[in-house]
């Protein structure tokens, strides 16, 4: 997008309102409205002297010359949450901008994002069109946060910004010169004798496909971008967005990252992406990891400047690869993949109808004919923006061909087993040394490696515990409510793990004896309790485990003094680990409760204390004593569903 584009749209788009809603009006009733700010700006020295003290990545911005301005802003990383539905912008030369929130997605726990949009002020004037966009192109703002580093994308009256962390808690708004970013490669057939679907159609039998994506870096991205996947995680959740505003049933998903060693010295854009299949032994291990993750499509984040990105066309099961320079290339790169190409007089062996479009009306295109200045759509005749398809069904119906290739992409892999966890065990501390993979169901396992000092864990699930045995069975576990991936430096000390996820186990030798004898995994056999403090899971919260027999007060557990007035509305209960017992929850004199038995084994969610719907098969709620169990629960227990249980306080 650029401002020069939206200048001539806002010009016609006036002419189109005359006598009706115009674009000021609605620009004045927004203003009436206050949400939060996402940044103030920060006093900024001038950019040769910033240049002069920078270092680490605020170095390396400062050195990109499409980075055309760069500012110091303070930023509340809680301002990603799923609470605040709107967000206001004011940038350095003046301008403002408000967003509403369009999604909330949780990523993998810990890592959430953040899409908000600018209504439409022709679609507000125009509903009877229920084929046109309902939000403004040329304003956007989408944001994936992990702890205090955060990432966006951010565009105003078309011209384009990034929000970046620079470390310390400290953040940078760039205002970005597309201009001199490189263009996007031409697509490449695979090379021969390689598998490549050359399907022309195939109408979808399911309602809707995700396709998990792997993600690696180089040496020389990892070396000058120490959160590089946080870039490729935004731009895969800017590409989702582009597939719901093009009405195409695809969402891509983070499968995990692979962070073996490539070095991209002397090697073209054409090149890095052959290595990605050929250069041994790096292309066995890139290939080893996809597999343990299932992962459909792998990405390669890259420094080679001559492109934006490169990928192959239609590609089958062993070479859906592609690179990138530019994250904002991802969605176009990943399109090459599925099957689709820039525009008419292009070869590459896909239907007529697979390129994007483009219009001399305003100098608009959408993603495939160039990621650069584009519309965040693929091309489709039957979405419109202000009245005009974005597509025509003869030559420019990209969204067809994604929805035609989908099933094959995403049945590169089957989906994985929920409840498979898989393990990287490090010889050496900080997963450094000799490296070994286990991928375990519920079960135990014996590692081929043993002298393991550090670990990385791939797809922890809440409930379940995750267990290192040594000699004389001492052993250190991981457990709790968190789901994802996390990384332990030294398996004999105690460590910073995210939110939710508790260590059991001493430390030293204490902790750990010998070698790794065996690996566990398994549902815990306490029961983990989250309470929130308002209904749907939103709110204060606090954690709590407790072992079977067990009785307590909220008050007694320092983490739920937020709660322990009986304030809680909701709650999830991880590892209800057996048929024969029941879960209680009580208010102050214990004369209401609220239980939980029957025949099921698992996790649940408990909406709202008071409205007993969506629980699981086999699982039985009672409620005894009359009155609300909102804003009354005290006193909880955890025993066997028995006539006596629990006692009286």
């Amino acid at each position: 997008m650029n401002t020069t584009i939206w200048n001539r749209i806002l010009l016609a788009s006036m002419v189109m309102f005359f006598g009706g809603c115009s674009i000021s009006e609605r620009t004045v009733a927004a203003a009436n409205s206050t949400p939060p700010q996402l940044f103030t700006l920060e006093p900024t020295p001038e950019r040769n002297v910033l240049q002069k003290t920078a270092s680490g990545y605020l170095a390396t911005l400062l050195g990109d010359p499409a980075n055309a301005e760069v500012t110091l802003v303070k930023i509340d990383p809680a301002r990603v949450s799923q609470q605040t539905q709107d967000l206001a912008v004011s940038l350095p030369d003046g301008k403002t901008a408000q967003f509403h929130l369009r999604d909330f997605t949780t990523l993998k726990s810990g890592i959430d994002s953040w899409v908000g949009y600018k209504p439409s002020a022709w679609k507000a004037t125009h509903a009877a069109s229920a084929s046109e966009i309902d939000y403004d192109p040329f304003y956007y703002l989408s944001m994936v946060r992990e702890g205090d580093k955060l990432v966006g994308n951010l565009i105003v009256e078309g011209q384009r910004y990034r929000l970046d962390s620079i470390g310390s808690g400290r953040y940078v708004l760039i205002k970005v010169d597309e201009s001199k970013l490189p263009p996007d490669g031409e697509p490449l057939v695979a090379p021969a004798g390689v598998a490549r679907d050359d399907t022309k159609v195939k109408s979808p039998q399911s309602a809707h496909s995700v396709i998990r994506l792997m993600f690696l870096a180089t040496n020389q991205r990892k070396a000058a971008n120490p959160w590089w996947w946080l870039d490729l995680l935004l731009a895969m959740s800017d590409a989702n967005q582009y597939m719901k505003n093009s009405d195409v049933q695809i969402t891509y998903q983070w499968a995990g990252n692979f962070f073996g060693d490539y070095d991209e010295t002397g090697r073209s854009s054409s090149q890095q992406l052959g290595d990605i299949g050929k250069a041994q032994p790096f292309a066995s291990q890139v290939l080893s990891m996809r597999e343990e993750l299932r992962a459909d499509m792998v990405l390669m984040y890259t420094t080679e400047p001559s492109v934006c990105g490169r990928a192959y066309i239609s590609t089958g099961k062993d070479s859906p690869h592609s690179i990138v320079t530019c994250p904002r290339s991802l969605a176009h790169e990943l399109g090459h993949n599925i099957g689709a190409l820039h525009k008419q007089g292009e070869t590459g062996n896909v239907p007529e109808y697979a390129y994007g479009y483009e219009t001399p009306l305003y100098n608009l295109h959408t993603q495939m004919v160039a990621s650069r200045d584009a519309l965040p759509n693929f091309s489709n005749p039957r979405v419109t923006y202000l009245g005009m398809p974005l597509g025509d069904s003869k030559f420019n119906d990209v969204a067809r061909r994604f929805n035609e290739r989908r099933e094959t992409v995403e049945n590169f892999y089957p989906p994985p087993n929920p409840l498979t966890v898989l393990v990287q065990l490090f010889s050496d501390y900080n997963q450094r040394g000799d490296m070994c993979t286990l991928k375990i169901e519920p079960g135990v396992d014996q590692p081929s490696c043993n002298k393991v000092k550090s670990i990385r864990v791939y797809d922890f699930a809440p409930g379940m515990k995750l267990c290192f045995r040594s000699e004389e069975y001492r052993r250190v576990c991981y457990a709790g409510s968190y789901a994802g991936d996390f990384a332990v430096p030294n398996l004999k000390a105690v460590s910073v793990l995210p939110s939710g996820l508790v260590r059991e186990g001493g430390v030293g030798d204490d902790a750990f004896y010998g070698d790794v004898k065996y690996v566990e995994y398994a549902m815990d056999s306490l029961v983990t309790i989250k309470l929130y403090s308002l209904a749907d899971f939103k709110g204060e919260t606090c954690e709590f485990r407790l072992a079977t027999g067990t009785v307590g007060s909220l008050s007694e557990w320092p983490q739920c003094a937020a709660l322990s007035g009986g304030k809680s509305r909701s709650a999830k209960v991880f590892s209800f680990s057996s048929p024969y017992n029941k879960l209680c929850f009580f208010n102050a004199d214990h004369r209401q409760s609220l239980c939980f038995n029957g025949n099921y084994q698992g996790n649940f969610s408990i909406r709202n204390w008071d409205v007993g719907t969506d629980l699981p098969s086999g699982l039985v709620r009672t409620h005894r004593g009359g009155g609300y169990m909102n804003g009354s629960v005290h006193r909880i227990s955890y025993g066997n569903d028995t006539e006596g249980w629990p006692p009286a306080p």
